[in-house]
């Protein structure tokens, strides 16, 4: 059993003792707590119930069978040594907060974890930190998930449990995953911290904070909680109580103590706890814990062992190494990646353009471009390599390679990275990729299947032309349309429209070609032969060749003065017939063009 012996720092015999025994040497079983100034005592009850506080602490100072104790113990809270912790069983975690999309600095941080995890055999946890009532939502939630899952970036153990591996029953003890379902586990360790005196009653109004921040900031200090309620006696809480005055609990940093952080990505931290903040709320006086507290009790619950997360949160870990501390966990390594920038140097946000998952994704871009490219901000394996497999990936990453200095998101070498991967899919893959984007854009009906000889044409036609899906859409939309009208009176043919130009002659050329049945249609699997040798015929018949020849006729076939090889433009037209409701078919192009030649003649 343990006796904790309180010694009131608002008693002056009380910090005559409190100040002395930091140096003294005390016997074994008998430790001194910092933080709440208390002994802790195993094995001696009756006798400290007996002999009372002063007479113990007498006694403690005389005794013969002590054991020395560095004074700078006491004033100094280390995380443990990196290569101590690199020892431990891998278990780390992402903790996205459902109060909006998935922003990649985000995804980068779920990437990391999830490759350390793996390359280690360890166990990558989804854990969802809701507490912020007001702006979390189920909806955002599941988007996180889907954004997660899309990048194929798997969890041991999420907020529907156990989901990749079936001999992890175990983790199922370790509760719900979502903060706002865990209330009753921060609650009894917000009860733990104030029975030990860590934490304290504030009955500070709202009103009275800010005048402190005002009177604070105009004398020049950093505004901090002032501590107003730190030495309030039983008998003062007892009546703001009673008296129905709302209340948060505040934990009490100690003074006089440094926070050492053994940081695997930037290097030794040191913060002055007392001068870095006040005493912190711990619980609101609605009962919802804040965000730090309940951080700190789920990473040592679920015995994280390193924390991998963005630098923003460099502050954070003060205070959840202090509730950490006070309440005996050990505790785990931290890992604070660099920011992601950008181009202008500032922080990465939305006037930059695209930054959460799922813009990336409806943009058209890869998952696998997209966790290359986001493996490469801000970690690399020393090498010139710039394209991983994520086998690759995850055999060659390390934390002690992850850089301190800010990324830049360049996004002009993630579309080029994306367009490297799209050149490079199977056909197989490429023609569902194809397939699943024209369906979404309404450019296919959803019964066509992807392994039709459409998409493997699309493919083939544009391979070299694209650098994201989106790009599809784009090139398929510019073949079926039929622009003729506009691209006349834009003026771009004007050229082709005149005597010389040919567009007249081998337009009545195509019509009659057309109706009398020798124009190759695009139906002959051998079509790209046949085509050859139309225009070689039209060719000997109108004396025409290269631009002469090919300019009028693309402008005739396709109303656009550039493109695709007409003759796949034919049979694309061909292959698409029935399966779109979104493109001018071949017959009805002969229609117009005719139409257009008579109006012409008629002026």
């Amino acid at each position: 059993m343990s006796l904790k012996f309180h010694i009131s720092n608002s008693n002056c015999c009380g910090n005559f003792y409190s100040d002395k025994i930091r140096s003294w040497p005390t016997p074994k079983g008998v430790t001194w707590s910092p933080l709440s100034s208390r002994f802790r005592v195993r094995g001696w009850r009756k006798f400290a119930s007996s002999v009372g506080v002063v007479r113990l602490l007498s006694l403690l100072h005389d005794t013969s069978q002590t054991e020395g104790r560095d004074q700078s113990s006491y004033n100094s809270i280390e995380t443990p040594p990196i290569q101590e912790v690199l020892q431990r069983p891998v278990r780390v975690r992402f903790a996205p907060s459902p109060t909006g999309q998935l922003h990649v600095g985000g995804a980068r941080t779920a990437l990391f974890n999830w490759l350390h995890a793996r390359k280690h055999s360890g166990i990558f946890m989804l854990r969802i930190e809701d507490t912020d009532l007001s702006r979390s939502t189920r909806e955002n939630e599941e988007s996180l998930l889907r954004d997660l899952r899309w990048l194929g970036l798997d969890w041991d153990y999420g907020p529907e449990g156990v989901t990749n591996n079936s001999n992890l029953e175990e983790l199922k003890k370790l509760g719900p995953l979502r903060q706002s379902e865990r209330g009753f586990i921060y609650k009894k360790y917000v009860e733990k911290l104030h029975s030990e005196g860590f934490v304290y009653p504030c009955f500070c109004s709202e009103e009275e904070l800010e005048r402190q921040r005002i009177e604070m900031e105009a004398s020049g200090q950093t505004p901090k909680y002032a501590g107003t309620c730190r030495h309030l006696t039983p008998t003062e809480i007892e009546k703001q109580i009673a008296a129905g005055v709302p209340y948060v609990f505040r934990f009490k940093v100690p003074k006089d103590t440094k926070i050492v952080l053994h940081d695997i990505v930037r290097g030794d931290v040191v913060w002055d706890a007392e001068a870095t903040f006040g005493d912190f709320i711990v619980m609101r006086s609605n009962g919802v814990p804040v965000y730090n507290f309940c951080v700190a009790i789920d990473d040592a619950l679920m015995e994280i062992s390193t924390v991998i997360r963005a630098e923003e949160h460099l502050t954070n870990t003060v205070r959840q190494i202090l509730v950490l501390h006070a309440l005996g966990f050990p505790l785990p390594s931290y890992a604070h990646c660099s920011l992601i920038l950008g181009e202008d140097r500032t922080k990465l946000s939305k006037r930059h353009g695209a930054t959460s998952v799922n813009q990336f994704r409806s943009e058209g871009y890869l998952p696998e471009a997209l966790i290359n490219y986001l493996a490469l901000l801000g970690w690399h394996d020393g090498t010139e390599q710039e394209f991983y497999s994520r086998e690759e990936l995850t055999k060659s990453f390390s934390l002690s390679r992850l850089s301190k200095a800010p990324a830049v998101f360049d996004i002009e070498k993630l579309r080029w990275m994306n367009a490297r991967y799209l050149r490079s899919l199977p056909i197989e893959k490429l023609r569902t990729v194809i397939s699943e984007r024209l369906k979404l854009a309404h450019l296919l009906y959803s019964h066509v299947d992807s392994s039709d000889s459409l998409t493997e044409m699309i493919a083939e036609v544009t391979r070299d032309s694209v650098e994201l899906t989106s790009d599809y859409e784009y090139q398929v939309t510019r073949i079926f349309s039929y622009p003729l009208e506009e691209t006349v009176q834009s003026g771009e043919a004007a050229e082709l429209l005149t005597k010389e130009g040919g567009f007249y002659e081998l337009s009545e050329v195509i019509v009659r070609s057309f109706k009398d049945g020798t124009f190759p249609c695009g139906e002959n699997e051998n079509h790209r032969v046949l085509w050859k040798e139309w225009i070689k015929c039209v060719s000997k018949e109108t004396k025409r060749k290269g631009k002469h020849l090919f300019h009028p006729v693309r402008l005739a076939l396709t109303g656009k003065m550039s493109g695709p090889d007409v003759g796949d433009v034919i049979r694309i037209l061909s292959l698409a017939k029935g399966k779109s409701d979104k493109f001018v078919p071949l017959e009805q192009r002969i229609r117009i063009l005719e139409s257009f030649l008579a109006r012409m003649q008629q002026l």
